[in-house]
């Protein structure tokens, strides 16, 4: 709370990013899963009939999705659609909308050094060619360059601040923990997803490299000062208009300055048990927050 009083520093904020990177990686792996629909863009009629066609191939001829039904629900449906149209392209020549000729071309494309990246990588392969080890090495490139990503991280964070941080040991477990997370993760998705994660990775570096290089910690400091005087003089301006977090913490310390400098008015916090300390100060909260709205007008909910 301090540190945002005087600082204007929302200790939130670096979760913004963390959240918008979840919704592009979904959708990084939603497109890999379903090329035909999201990058080719065939009407869903066209890819219905596609994918019963692979299935009864399948189920017919057994080399594909060992030789079972490609259920509606199943997630590679499209990419077994994609592998049984390369295998037995003549099935599917009477497809409207040039269905063969597109798909047998994005199939094409669709790899990095002859190993197709609709595929799955495994450890364990019916036979040991040149794809099957370019597949396994992604999860493994996946996770080396994003160990190396936390390494650089961590050495620069030690280089500007010396100081040995609390938490130290979880940031270890975490920086070792998320590669090997990664190479796991990349090892049960399709060999795209791996894929995008080594350029990702590369990608952060580049930025973070390029990040810390321009602002230098006495650039920092200058910039945080001129933010902090736009912040004042705005504020000197603008009394009235607060933000959610300030209007929290200024009815947080009136409750406190109130009940005698202690949650939920009690006198003494020693006193209390952990529940009966956690109930306080929850009464507490929730009461600072109807008084807050009631000040400023909104709407308040239990």
């Amino acid at each position: 709370m301090k540190l945002y009083q005087q600082e204007g520093i929302n200790q939130m904020a670096s979760c913004l990013p963390m959240f918008i990177q979840m919704f592009v990686l979904f959708g990084v792996i939603d497109v890999v899963y379903k090329p035909i629909t999201h990058i080719l863009h065939i009407t869903k009629s066209v890819r219905t009939a596609a994918i019963e066609k692979a299935s009864e191939l399948a189920v017919k001829l057994g080399t594909i999705n060992g030789g079972r039904a490609i259920v509606s629900g199943n997630l590679k449906n499209e990419l077994y659609t994609i592998e049984a149209l390369n295998k037995y392209p003549d099935e599917f020549s009477n497809f409207s909308e040039n269905f063969s000729q597109r798909v047998s071309e994005f199939s094409s494309k669709f790899a990095v050094f002859g190993a197709n990246l609709g595929k799955t990588p495994t450890l364990s392969p019916e036979v040991w060619n040149k794809e099957a080890v370019i597949l396994a090495l992604i999860p493994f490139l996946a996770g080396l360059a994003q160990l190396f990503v936390s390494i650089y991280s961590m050495i620069y964070q030690k280089k500007t601040n010396p100081t040995p941080q609390a938490g130290g040991g979880c940031m270890w477990i975490m920086m070792l923990g998320m590669p090997i997370w990664s190479t796991f993760l990349a090892f049960s998705v399709p060999a795209g997803v791996g894929y995008y994660w080594i350029w990702s990775s590369l990608f952060s570096f580049l930025v973070t490299l390029g990040l810390n290089t321009y602002f230098s910690p006495e650039r920092i400091v200058a910039i945080n000062e001129k933010e902090k005087e736009k912040a004042r003089i705005y504020a000197e301006k603008h009394p009235e208009k607060k933000t959610f977090m300030q209007r929290m913490m200024e009815q947080a310390m009136i409750e406190q300055e109130r009940n005698g400098g202690v949650a939920g008015g009690a006198s003494d916090s020693s006193k209390l048990t952990r529940s009966e300390q956690n109930k306080a100060n929850s009464d507490a909260l929730k009461e600072a927050r109807k008084r807050m709205a009631d000040k400023y007008g909104d709407d308040y909910e239990e």
